[in-house]
């Protein structure tokens, strides 16, 4: 047994986390855990990788003890994770976030044309069409993430924690990603895969154990369980579908795009009605992020934006918002939260100049405001003056959308929306969608999970290379057609 866990148990203030974790990991098999977002995976992963000590219970590592008290400690004895949220030096080269630590060096110096090399020839053989010398930042959040994933192997991990690898992934990149696992598997590495794809989870994993509230409440073959199963154990009750799709009648066009092009995309052309969700689906840089991006003011464009038979001027984000025109990007956590600030912060943060009386904010009408969208959304957060960077990350996600519905867009962008979160997450936010077309407002959604994009979308864009390849029905287009469509 590589790693086995004895009774490991976990508290926080308010919080216990972990209730007397028994696992068992065996050598060269994939192990998952799965859980609805609280059940204690991250804590486990933190105690795991050295990152938090645990209150009581026992580590054994190839059978010894093991006292994980800082992450190097774990690194020693060859146990590593990739986390879902990328931790990278986004100023730093690929090469240089690969060989962070251990630098290759002549004569004292660091010898940045060996890393080049090494790290290009390393990056080839993984298949990865990644530059060495290109800097992080320049890089798609899901290239940051198989960089991350490089890394770890090249430092010859032995028991490799995958945190939601490939939330942010492309379907080109996830099956990069899952030829990687297979290769390294059957070199010997072991595996503790987390994830809320049930997909990833049934074609990857040997043995399954299953968190809920902090406790272990299934551990064993995965052949053996089926995915209703799974779930309903996950959840502690019945999911009655892994999607929600309510069939809206749609109204008068609300949102027309005519050839519009920028940076990454080219004579895009598409209307949206209200009470409608329209998909947009491709690979990465294929430029679905972009067209957001400009649509909510954020990028220069050319071409025409019309909304309610009226032309658009979203030369400016807070133009776009004056138009009702919200977006909830992919990257939540840089892009959409001020992580040190309260979850009431963030919700009332577009409307604090609007509701503002003489330069002051009322206190109360805040707190109330939050309430609501807390109330409503079910963000699991003992108080609404909790920083933000404290929330799972799918309560973070309902963050965001709360603060857009609190001011009144009728035009929501949703980038990669469930990205990072669990099951019943899922569907509280495919509610929400719901809710929203049926108050006659309008959604462009951006997926690159194919299920998802095509069960909750009325019709689908897909882009290939900056362009509009196909417009399709969803209901009556198989999978195999859209993919062809993306690859080309």
């Amino acid at each position: 047994m590589l790693l086995e866990l004895r009774a490991i148990d976990k508290r926080f203030p308010g919080t216990h986390a972990l209730k007397a974790v028994n696992l068992a990991v065996e050598q060269g098999t994939i192990h998952a855990i799965v859980g609805e977002n609280g059940a204690g995976k991250s804590t486990l992963i933190k105690i795991l990788t050295g990152v938090y000590r645990r209150d009581s219970g026992e580590i054994l590592v190839d059978g010894q003890p093991a006292d994980l008290q800082t992450p190097l400690q774990a690194q020693k004895l060859g146990i590593d994770a990739v986390h879902q949220e990328v931790v990278v030096c986004r100023s730093l080269s690929v090469a240089e976030n690969l060989f962070l630590g251990i630098e290759k060096s002549r004569l004292g110096l660091v010898n940045q044309r060996q890393m080049d090399s090494e790290a290009q020839a390393f990056l080839d053989d993984l298949g990865f069409s990644i530059s060495a010398r290109s800097p992080l930042s320049s890089l798609s959040v899901g290239q940051q993430q198989l960089v991350v994933c490089a890394k770890a192997v090249l430092r010859g991990t032995r028991l490799l924690i995958l945190d939601e690898p490939t939330a942010f992934l492309s379907t080109q990149e996830a099956e990069q990603l899952e030829r990687l696992i297979r290769r390294l598997h059957a070199q010997g590495t072991t595996f503790v895969y987390i994830s809320h794809r049930m997909e990833e989870i049934f074609n990857l994993s040997d043995t399954v154990t299953v968190l809920r509230d902090g406790a272990v409440v299934h551990s064993g073959p995965t052949v053996d369980v089926t995915r209703e199963g799974l779930v309903s154990l996950m959840a502690g009750r019945d999911i009655e579908s892994f999607y929600y799709k309510e069939h809206i009648p749609r109204g008068g066009p609300l949102l027309s795009a005519a050839h519009l092009s920028g940076p990454g995309f080219q004579d895009v052309n598409f209307t949206v009605h209200e009470g409608e969700i329209l998909g947009f689906f491709g690979l990465v840089g294929a430029g679905r992020s972009e067209v957001m991006m400009s649509i909510a003011g954020a990028r220069p464009f050319t071409g025409e934006l019309s909304k309610g038979g009226k032309k658009l001027n979203t030369g400016s984000v807070k133009a776009a918002l004056r138009d009702g025109v919200a977006l909830i990007p992919e990257d939540r956590r840089h892009q959409s939260l001020c992580l040190s600030q309260s979850i009431k912060f963030n919700v009332n943060l577009p409307t604090y100049d609007r509701d503002a009386q003489g330069g002051m904010v009322s206190a109360a009408a805040e707190q109330r405001v939050a309430q609501v969208q807390k109330d409503s959304l079910q963000i699991k957060a003992p108080t609404l003056d909790l920083p933000t960077s404290k929330l799972s990350g799918g309560n973070q996600q309902k963050v965001v959308i709360g603060k857009w519905l609190n001011h009144g867009a009728d035009l929501f962008m949703f980038d990669e929306p469930t990205t990072g979160v669990d099951i019943p997450t899922k569907l509280e936010i495919y509610r929400l969608f719901s809710t929203l077309v049926k108050e006659k407002k309008a959604i462009l959604l951006v997926s690159s999970y194919l299920p998802e994009v095509m069960t909750i979308s009325d019709r689908l864009i897909v882009m290939r290379a900056g362009r509009v390849v196909g417009e399709v029905d969803p209901a009556v287009t198989s999978p195999e057609d859209i993919l062809h469509l993306a690859l080309g």
